[in-house]
Order: C-alpha cells, then sequence, then structure tokens
C-alpha cells in the first residue's frame, strides 16, 4: 500500500508542481488585483480573457473615472478611439466594454451588469455583426467563458477551473515555459491564441487598444506584403447576404437591452460593421434592429462599398482600422444632428 501511494505521489508531483506555478505566476491575470491587465512595455504576453479583463478592469477604476458612456463589441469595436468619440457626446467619461470574439449574450450580460450596480449609461455604441449576433449564449474555455461578476458569480468554479485548464494544456504549457525561458516569440507561439506577438499600446482609464506600430508601417508603405496580401481573398462581384441570425433568443435579449436603454434615457447608436467579406446583414435582421431602436439610430455599413472595396482599409481580412471607424461615427453622428434638425 505504501508503495502504491508512493508512486502515485511521484506520479502527480509535477501536476502539483505546475498548479503551485500557475497560482504564484497567474499567467491569465484572474487570480490578482492589476492597475492595468497589459503592460506597454511587454515584448509578447499571453492572450488574455478579454471579457474578464474588461469587466474586471471596469470594476477596479469606476471609482476614480466615473464612467457613463460604452463601447460595445467584439475586437472591431477596439479601433473606435475613444478620443474620436467623445467629440459627439460632450466629452463624457467612456469605456471600452468590449471582448475579443463577443457574443450578443455577453453585450446583453453587460448592459444587466451595469444597469443592475445602478450606473448611468448616458452614451452607447453597439458595434455589431453576424457573428457577434448569431452568439445568444455563454462560450467556453478560459478564453471565452464570462467573467464571473457578470454571471452573479454563478459561473465563478467553471471559471476558473477553465483557466487552470487552459495552463495545463500541453500545447500551452510548452509554449509558455518556451517563451518564459527565452524571451523569444516564435512562430509557433503565435497560433492557436497561445502567445500574443503584435505590438500594442493600452490605456487602463479606457481599456483601449491601439495599433499604433502597424499603422506607422502603413505610412512606410511596408505594412501589406506579399504574404499578409494572401489573406485578402478575392470577394464575389455579386453581392451576397446572410441567413437570418436574429432568433427569439436574440430578440429577447435585443428587447431586454433597449429596455435597459430607455429607463437610463441612452443616447444610443448601432453599427452593422463593414467587413471585407462584404457579405450584407440580413435584410430581416436589419429590419427588425430598425424596428426596435428606430430607424435613425442603426446604421448598416455592410455589403460591397467605397470602404469595404478598399483592402487599404483593413489591417487583415476581419479588423477595419481606426480611421475607418472614425469615418463611420463621423457619419452617424452628422446624420443624427441632421434628422433632429429636421424634426424641429
Amino acid at each position: 500500500m505504501k508503495k502504491f501511494l508512493f508512486k502515485t505521489g511521484i506520479f502527480f508531483l509535477p501536476f502539483l508542481f505546475f498548479i503551485i506555478v500557475y497560482f504564484i505566476l497567474d499567467p491569465f491575470k484572474v487570480l490578482y488585483k492589476y492597475d492595468a491587465y497589459f503592460n506597454p512595455s511587454e515584448t509578447g504576453c499571453v492572450f488574455l480573457n478579454t471579457n474578464y479583463v474588461s469587466t474586471t478592469n471596469f470594476d477596479n477604476h469606476y471609482e476614480e473615472f466615473k464612467y457613463n458612456s460604452f463601447i460595445f463589441g467584439s475586437s472591431r469595436a477596439f479601433f473606435y478611439r475613444i478620443s474620436d468619440w467623445q467629440k459627439y457626446i460632450d466629452n463624457e467619461p467612456a469605456y471600452h466594454f468590449e471582448s475579443g470574439g463577443e457574443a450578443l449574450y455577453s453585450i446583453y450580460k453587460k448592459i444587466l451588469y451595469l444597469d443592475k450596480k445602478n450606473i448611468s449609461i448616458k452614451h452607447a455604441l453597439l458595434i455589431l455583426d453576424y457573428d457577434i449576433l448569431i452568439q445568444d449564449s455563454q462560450k467556453n474555455g478560459h478564453l471565452g467563458l464570462s467573467s464571473p461578476q457578470l454571471e452573479n458569480y454563478r459561473n465563478f468554479f467553471n471559471f476558473h477551473l477553465a483557466s487552470i485548464k487552459g495552463f495545463l494544456n500541453l500545447r500551452f504549457l510548452y509554449a509558455y515555459i518556451d517563451f518564459r525561458i527565452s524571451g523569444t516569440i516564435k512562430p509557433y507561439m503565435t497560433r492557436s491564441f497561445l502567445i500574443e506577438h503584435r505590438p500594442f499600446s493600452y490605456d487602463y482609464k479606457t481599456n483601449e487598444i491601439q495599433f499604433s506600430y502597424y499603422e506607422e508601417l502603413i505610412k512606410k508603405d511596408k505594412y501589406y506584403t506579399d504574404e499578409l496580401m494572401e489573406v485578402f481573398f478575392n470577394r464575389d462581384s455579386t453581392e451576397s447576404f446572410s441567413p437570418p441570425v436574429i432568433g427569439e433568443t436574440q430578440k429577447q435579449m435585443l428587447r431586454t437591452i433597449m429596455a435597459v436603454f430607455s429607463k437610463h434615457n441612452t443616447n444610443y447608436k448601432i453599427i452593422i460593421s463593414p467587413l471585407y467579406d462584404q457579405v450584407r446583414l440580413a435584410t430581416e435582421d436589419i429590419n427588425f434592429l430598425k424596428s426596435l431602436y428606430g430607424e435613425k439610430s442603426v446604421f448598416d455599413f455592410s455589403g460591397i462599398n467605397r470602404i469595404t472595396n478598399n483592402y487599404r482599409n483593413y489591417y487583415e481580412n476581419s479588423h477595419y482600422r481606426p480611421q475607418i471607424a472614425k469615418q463611420l461615427m463621423d457619419q452617424i453622428y452628422q446624420e443624427s444632428e441632421k434628422f433632429q434638425v429636421q424634426k424641429k
């Protein structure tokens, strides 16, 4: 029996060692409090659960900055700069409340979270697309699960268990150890969301991420290399539509969001992103959004247009650049102002 226990202990010793390492190093930054979850001086970093980051960073800094204006969306919303938006919202304290790979479910939960905490939602900018609208439930995995605060901590155990499992995943663990020891980002590390290699800046006050390094390369005409151009696939010249995606579950969430906005007298705008694939959001979905939120509050930029026709408006085939986001904001708020004048 003693021999069996000894062998069992030896077998689990490496597992115990890495669990201790996990609690010491907190690789996904979900165990301890951080003033800023991303460090601009870092050369590469572990991919974090940006749902957790945006929510917990908000909790950490709300009392200091008293945010009352929020941008919601996926990583495509990262590039709507707060400084550009504030020109249209009377310079109110604003916050990026988006997440990478965002789901409508998560946006819904974040808005309910703000309402439950009695936080004013004076302005809201929702950056939507098919990929967001189709996700009507909580995601899985250490990068996808909702921040426990949004779920009233009902997923607390599952959230942290997923983080531990993510750390003990052999592919991640190998890449993490290699990265920590060598200090070098290797090509295999950037795949499957293991190590983030793109240089970016981060402002914890607004939770805003910027890729200024890439903008400099574009100015110098060094960004769109032959290798990068391979991701800009050919599109069909005939406009296509995505299948209708707003079902009953999504409608219920969207109606609840509208009810919260009405309660807070929120000045809201909804943008349907101009994506490189040039697939338009289904007419049925656009009609539902306009019927619920108002004709003059929903702006559809999907499909074939002057923005999507030019690959230089994109960093790759998924994310458009900050100047495009600024153009969209300029257009929608100026159109809204014209509409208000016409009503008077």
